[in-house]
């Protein structure tokens, strides 16, 4: 069967949507299917629009991607004769009648709206009722969003299916070399986004009192794209940006987030939702020590590895920072990571069959 799949959310900078549609492209190329992928930098269109170009850079491309599959997308695939549609974005398009699979990464406008606008609430939500409306099988990338898509969304939990993702950037032996060599700089390290759910000023303020009251030489460096209209990022940079043991990086390329992540004495992660957390992943992979906060997926994927804190409770933040010493001073941390390229095609390999039997009976209808 012809499969279409929409990667307008793969651009040039790499995020957690870019890597996981990656991971799923590879598992897909692996079947017998032919697989086709769709987005408006391969089409051509908008791309010379003199509207999108009058827009910041940061904003052109957002608009571009949702103006693509609002009114391109679904003719597109129709033109390539696609008998299924998978849509990593949780929305599918208006005009899309084929059967379809959409990819739910998190609730976090539903569950946590307190971080975004009215705006981008009231559109996903109202876009995602128009989605379900459809029937689409609905994918997701852990338990933790599986139960949150049940409670928001009121979707039965065995009509939702897993399909996680894996994470290939390891390289053990740098990371060993690095940190036995004492003249480096010693360091916590953050990858994500730099925005308000990450709960980012409650991580660096007790950092901050935690190295003064154990007075330790360690750095907090924070590595991740900056929403700059957020005013609480703002507010952040103006408490932070200058002091010497915090380090904004921005946003950094994959050969940089490997040297970070190679150097770093352990990985810390404050956020109050996640889906999934492939920084979590990427940092076990690298046997770095992980401090991640509970009840989200990230405490799901890092399992019994992880020290775990409560993100609203400062005292068990600095207890985490205690019991994550102990773990630098072993070193060395045996991971055992099930997320890998097996898993995925065997998540896959069920789902397409659901997939078949979807076509199947579209045509009799």
């Amino acid at each position: 069967m012809i499969i279409g799949i929409d990667t307008s959310a793969v651009g040039v900078k790499s995020t957690g949507t870019s890597k996981y549609i990656s991971c799923l492209l590879n598992e897909l190329h692996k079947t017998d299917n032919t697989i086709k992928t769709f987005s408006p930098k391969q089409s051509g269109y908008l791309t010379n629009s003199k509207l999108l170009n009058l827009l910041p850079i940061i904003k052109r491309g957002g608009i571009q991607r949702n103006l693509y599959r609002k009114y391109f997308l679904s003719s597109e695939m129709e033109k390539e004769k696609v008998d299924f549609g998978i849509f990593p974005n949780y929305l599918m398009p208006n005009y899309f009648n084929k059967p379809s699979v959409i990819i739910i990464h998190d609730l976090s406008f539903a569950s946590h709206p307190q971080f975004y606008s009215k705006a981008f609430v009231l559109f996903y939500n109202n876009q995602l009722k128009k989605t379900l409306l459809k029937n689409p099988l609905i994918v997701t990338i852990s338990e933790y969003s599986k139960k949150c898509i049940n409670k928001y969304l009121g979707v039965a939990e065995n009509e939702i299916y897993l399909l996680q993702a894996y994470s290939n950037s390891v390289m053990k032996n740098d990371h060993q070399l690095i940190n036995k060599d004492g003249s480096k700089c010693r360091y916590f390290l953050y990858v994500g986004h730099i925005e308000p759910r990450k709960n980012l000023s409650f991580l660096i303020k007790n950092f901050i009192e935690w190295k003064k009251e154990n007075r330790l030489d360690f750095k907090l460096k924070l590595a991740g794209e900056v929403w700059t209209s957020s005013k609480e990022i703002q507010n952040l940079f103006l408490n932070y940006a200058d002091h010497p043991d915090v380090e904004f990086l921005g946003y950094v390329s994959e050969d940089e987030l490997h040297r970070l992540y190679s150097g770093a004495s352990a990985f810390v992660h404050a956020s109050f939702v996640e889906g999934f957390g492939f920084p979590v992943l990427e940092a076990m992979h690298y046997e770095l020590p992980v401090l991640c906060s509970t009840g989200s997926g990230t405490e799901e994927i890092s399992n019994t590895y992880s020290v775990f804190f409560n993100p609203q409770n400062s005292n068990d933040l600095k207890k985490g920072f205690d019991n994550l010493m102990q773990k630098i001073d072993k070193q060395i941390i045996g991971y055992k990571i099930k997320y890998s390229p097996e898993l995925m095609q065997h998540q896959l390999n069920e789902l397409l069959i659901i997939i078949e039997r979807k076509i199947k009976e579209s045509r009799f209808v």
